[in-house]
């Protein structure tokens, strides 16, 4: 079976093709800023059909550089008025410009602190006491040169288009690796690669089950099989995996470093767990530990999961505003919560 790569993005970073004269434009772009960071996505306008348009487009792409450049304040909720803040909770709608961004501080300030109260102590929490660090972790077992270098080849091999015969012999030429080195996570990892690619569920379910016994201590391993148990809707069997804690240092208490791709990748999946368990508390909180630190340009992030949780805080505020809206008293109450410090610690 013949794989085919599908490239996404431009020159390794999102990009967003859109037509500058719909709001809902701008609010994606704000989404995109907040992922993905400053300076790591493109927008392309799109949208016009002569020359008066595109110049009208082009004075459009301005303003939206200029509103891109972070220094207007009325994209920032945290310095909303009580007049703004009333007129969102009064006309509330997805397609507003920095919908996202309100829904979310909104959240955070009114409804995350309801939620923390109604949720049961899942044990110790992830309070950094413990390093992160960027530069490669070394664990007991060290490659040797012939591994290193096949681990290469077959890396290649995955990233071709194969015939049947090659399919078949990659196939069995990694069963060998892992007969021949079993020790080897590598060919492991590759393997599940492999039936992942080929789209073969039972074998890449089976090749998950089977790292994670061999090497119980592997945090990715987990991490894989655990994705694939959402994706299942499995979710009860999730919390086994990892000693029914929510935590690294609590899962791994021999351990006081982690890499910062470990703290991304753990903590992404952890959002995503308690997103599908529709706890937003939870999600947002996993969110901001997973995204709290600089992240460095080859770590690879989920960014579907982070705004897949930006449409449900989205939802959960739009049901919550719905609810209030014909009461001038609570919308008062509302917004002077809003315009207070907050005391809130999410990590």
């Amino acid at each position: 079976m013949p794989l085919i790569d599908i490239d996404f993005g431009r020159d390794g970073v999102p990009i967003l093709i859109g037509d500058p004269s719909d709001p809902k434009t701008k609010n994606y772009l704000s989404t995109l800023k907040r992922n993905a960071g400053e300076g790591n996505y493109e927008f392309e306008p799109f949208g016009f059909e002569d020359e008066d348009d595109e110049i009208e487009d082009l004075n459009l792409r301005d303003e939206f550089e200029d509103w891109d450049d972070g220094d207007d304040d009325e994209d920032n909720p945290a310095t909303w008025s009580n007049e703004d803040w009333e007129a969102f909770i009064k006309d509330t709608s997805p397609a507003i410009w920095g919908f996202a961004e309100a829904a979310a501080y909104f959240y955070e300030k009114i409804l995350m602190p309801q939620d923390l109260a109604s949720l049961p102590n899942r044990g110790e929490k992830d309070v950094l006491n413990f390093k992160v660090t960027y530069e490669p972790i070394e664990f007991e077992y060290r490659l040797s040169a012939e591994e290193q270098k096949e681990g290469e080849l077959i890396h290649l091999k995955l990233g071709d288009s194969l015939s049947k015969k090659e399919f078949i012999d990659l196939e069995k030429r990694l069963l060998d690796n892992i007969q021949k080195w079993p020790k080897a996570r590598i060919f492991h990892n590759q393997l599940t690669t492999f039936y992942s690619q080929s789209g073969d569920d039972t074998k890449l379910d089976a090749a998950l089950e089977n790292m994670a016994r061999l090497f119980p201590n592997y945090l990715f391993g987990k991490l894989a099989l655990a994705q694939r148990l959402i994706a299942h809707r499995k979710l009860e069997e999730v919390p086994a995996l990892f000693g029914q804690q929510f935590s690294l240092k609590a899962i791994y208490p021999e351990r006081d470093t982690f890499h910062i791709s470990e703290m991304v990748a753990f903590h992404t999946l952890m959002c995503l767990y308690f997103m599908e368990k529709e706890d937003l508390f939870s999600a947002m909180t996993h969110r901001h530990l997973a995204l709290g630190m600089e992240i460095p340009d080859e770590i690879s992030v989920n960014w579907n999961v982070f705004n897949k949780l930006d449409d449900k805080v989205i939802d959960r505020v739009k049901s919550y505003l719905d609810e209030i809206r014909d009461d001038e008293i609570k919308i008062k109450e509302t917004i002077i919560q809003l315009t207070e410090p907050t005391d809130l610690n999410l990590n």
